[in-house]
């Protein structure tokens, strides 16, 4: 499997150069990762999470090439609303392949297919599969719950392979039926050192102001360095970067008071511009170490945001299977991310289950993130929001 690298942020699509993934697939990810965002912060009231736009989008890409018709249009319009239907299976191989081997960085994006062993495909659409998603039909057994156990622990032993451990379980048994007949699951892993390690020596412990009005005193990195770097009356926004120059992680930090309205207010091209405003300060940057565990049901988000046929027994996924007799049961997504002195780990996986129908450097400037604040991780080199979430409860 490629290694790849990914950072996050919606943010700065346009601002990040020398794209290598089409501009059009770019802003079609960067928008479902803001309206994915805002789904997720609404489920997670006054709770931390992470997750992977990536993830969830390439999983849904691969069940929009069995669709057709409203089906088709509805996930085409959430998913890659900006992308010509002729090339959106061809923008995620060139996506996959854009990426070097190289020692200073890992990220895997892997897609799998699980089939009833009894069940046909469309040659057509397991080709795209197989050629755009290099994702194979591997035969599995829903049949008996005996079937239906071996088989998640089939999927979790992929899962947790191509994650790197950090997702033991993605799918259990409760969650799959009889009446299921096929799993398609994608898997990211990302590990990558920073630009300017944090050294333990420097740590120090602080008070964090969650969002609930409570304190905890927490440990926080804390190193002085010259970083991109932006504030205004409302917010601060600084970038920290990787060991590959291809990533960087960015810390939105809302000021006293103004988180809600703030993540309220994400927009895709105010945030850009923003960003575009960034300039090399010095900035001395204090945040607290943490790890996010996050499991999200993603049905009821993706209905709120306009893929609903698809969930119903209406669906079209003739392209998938002549007999057209399958919808999305459901749409499972896990991710964890560690952030930590050397650098950052983060996984994320999603599955879609598809039932039959029946079922600058002026003053030194002061980052200190004591309080809510969102982070996103970011590929330069395709101008791609690969991970986003927010700390806004002490750990």
């Amino acid at each position: 499997m490629k290694k790849i690298a990914f950072t996050t942020s919606a943010l700065l699509f346009a601002f990040l150069t020398n794209a290598q993934c089409d501009s059009l697939m770019s802003k079609s990810l960067n928008t479902f990762a803001i309206s994915a965002y805002k789904q997720v912060a609404n489920v997670k009231a006054n709770k931390n999470f992470v997750f992977s736009p990536l993830s969830i989008n390439f999983a849904m890409r691969m069940t929009e090439a069995g669709a057709q018709n409203q089906t088709y249009n509805e996930i085409a319009l959430t998913i890659n609303r900006f992308e010509d239907k002729q090339t959106v299976n061809q923008n995620v191989t060139r996506f996959l392949n854009s990426y070097e081997d190289k020692g200073d960085y890992k990220l895997k994006i892997a897609n799998a297919v699980w089939l009833q062993k009894d069940y046909k495909l469309q040659s057509n659409y397991t080709d795209i599969l197989q050629n755009n998603y290099l994702a194979k039909a591997q035969n599995v057994d829903f049949s008996t719950s005996k079937n239906r156990k071996r088989t998640c622990n089939t999927i979790n032993k992929w899962v947790s392979t191509e994650t790197n451990g950090m997702i033991k379980e993605l799918v259990s048994p409760n969650v799959v039926s009889r009446d299921t007949r096929l799993v398609l699951t994608n898997a990211i892993y990302f590990k990558c050192n920073w630009q300017s390690q944090f050294r333990s020596s420097n740590n120090r412990t602080h008070k964090f102001h969650s969002i609930d009005g409570s304190e905890s005193e927490l440990n926080f990195m804390k190193q002085t360095e010259h970083l991109k770097y932006f504030e205004n009356d409302t917010m601060k926004i600084v970038s920290l970067p990787y060991s590959s120059d291809i990533f960087q992680m960015f810390f939105l930090l809302p000021a006293q008071n103004h988180f809600n309205s703030v993540e309220t207010a994400l927009q895709l091209n105010s945030l850009t511009s923003i960003m575009q405003k960034m300039e090399e300060q010095q900035v001395e940057i204090s945040i607290p170490k943490f790890k996010i565990e996050t499991d999200i049901e993603f049905t009821n988000l993706l209905k709120q945001m306009g893929v609903i046929e698809a969930f119903s027994n209406n669906a079209d996924f003739s392209l998938m299977t002549s007999r057209n007799d399958l919808k999305i049961s459901q749409v499972l997504h896990k991710a964890v991310i560690e952030v930590e002195e050397k650098g950052t780990e983060a996984a994320a996986a999603t599955a879609v289950i598809m039932n039959l129908k029946s079922a600058y450097m002026p003053q030194l400037k002061r980052f200190i993130a004591d309080r809510p604040f969102i982070y996103f991780i970011w590929d330069s080199a395709n101008n791609t929001m690969l991970f986003a979430g927010r700390y806004v409860m002490a750990q």
